[in-house]
């Protein structure tokens, strides 16, 4: 997988390489070094505002999409369901991203960013006594729910993201569009990654004890 995975990753870049190499180079502002740049990207609030609530949301998503196994396994009975619960939440994701970017325009990115974060905290909580109590037909329903609304979490803070840039470079005179987006990348990177990590924590701190399949576990 990781061969594969990393093939068309290279075709990817290879293919956008070729395909803007006939794009002039125009002259710019003076380049200012890592340090500098860095430096200089401190005074963004909004940029940082915008990072942290991603950030925060990727790792709670990573926790979520790590914690997929464990309920199918142990709450709900199938480990086979693990399947059925991530296409519950991808499935109405990819379906809900024209409903959001519709709602944007009409309503502003922000707004909608803040309606679809509330509304996916609501579903996370909700998804505790539903997982607790045992519920496949609500715990499914749920998650469906909360892939809508990971779709606006996903879609929107991206478009919001060049906003930041262009205002700071409004700011400053100086253009920081690969400060931010190198910014932006490595906390969504560390969000994601800390999330698998934060959920096997929380399970060695509540007792569970793993065992090699078939015997399953004592949760």
């Amino acid at each position: 997988m990781g061969v594969t995975i990393g093939a068309i990753m290279g075709a990817a870049l290879v293919a956008a390489t070729l395909a803007t190499r006939w794009v002039p180079s125009l002259p710019g502002p003076r380049q200012l070094g890592p340090v500098a740049a860095f430096r200089l990207a401190r005074g963004n609030r909004p940029f940082f505002v915008l990072l942290a609530a991603f950030v925060t949301q990727a790792l709670a998503v990573a926790v979520m999409l790590a914690g997929a196994p464990y309920v199918a396994a142990y709450r709900l009975g199938d480990d086979a369901l693990t399947s059925v619960m991530f296409v519950c939440l991808v499935g109405p994701s990819m379906l809900a991203v024209p409903a959001w970017a519709w709602l944007a325009r009409v309503h502003g990115p922000v707004r909608c960013y803040l309606a679809a974060s509330i509304g996916f905290c609501g579903v996370a909580g909700a998804l505790v006594p539903a997982i607790a109590a045992g519920g496949l037909a609500a715990t499914l329903a749920l998650t469906a729910l909360a892939g809508v609304c990971y779709a606006a979490l996903q879609l929107l803070p991206l478009s919001l993201l060049p906003d930041t840039v262009h205002a700071d470079a409004a700011r400053t005179g100086q253009a920081q569009a690969g400060a931010f987006t190198g910014l932006w990348t490595a906390g969504e990177t560390a969000g994601l990654a800390l999330g698998p990590g934060l959920y096997a924590l929380v399970l060695a701190l509540s007792g569970f004890v793993s065992a090699a399949a078939p015997r399953r576990a004592v949760p």
